[in-house]
């Protein structure tokens, strides 16, 4: 088995996201074509926007907090193109900040309802707390990656 599907979320054997990254902007690129043709067809700018936030960027983000770290540089070229072409088009609304920091605030949120909730199925994964005063800071992504591939493992 080479990609293993789960959640919507393709998955390759060497933990690639390559291939759900083109899936996803394929399946968004078919909704902005849509989204052009109703604009063509004279519909309000504020109505096209909501869509777009609601049907592509919820889609582009949906599940990034298992996907976005193992990312490559190419795979994030490819999606911000694709939010280029909307930006271009007029349809992605100007007050979305980069994909990149859409996907480090949901990954800030989860984290903090995992360290808020002892009850939340990922509060079990993390490192025992230290009463020893610590020095550092490990950012938030590398703690992340490390919950989710405990996680998967």
């Amino acid at each position: 088995m080479s990609s293993l599907k789960i959640l919507s979320v393709t998955i390759t054997s060497g933990l690639s996201m390559s291939e759900h990254v083109r899936n996803v902007v394929t399946s968004c690129a078919q909704t902005l074509y849509t989204l052009r043709l109703l604009q063509a067809h004279g519909m309000c700018e504020s109505a096209l926007q909501n869509i777009y936030r609601t049907a592509i960027i919820a889609k582009l983000q949906y599940a990034s907090c298992a996907w976005w770290g193992f990312t490559s540089a190419d795979d994030k070229q490819r999606i911000m193109a694709f939010l280029r072409r909307g930006q271009c088009s007029g349809l992605c609304p100007t007050d979305v900040t980069s994909f990149e920091e859409l996907c480090e605030s949901v990954d800030r949120q989860l984290l903090n309802q995992v360290l808020t909730n002892r009850n939340h199925v990922l509060y079990g994964l993390l490192p025992p707390t230290s009463d020893a005063l610590q020095r550092y800071t490990m950012p938030l992504v590398f703690m992340l990656r490390k919950i989710t591939s405990d996680f998967w493992c």
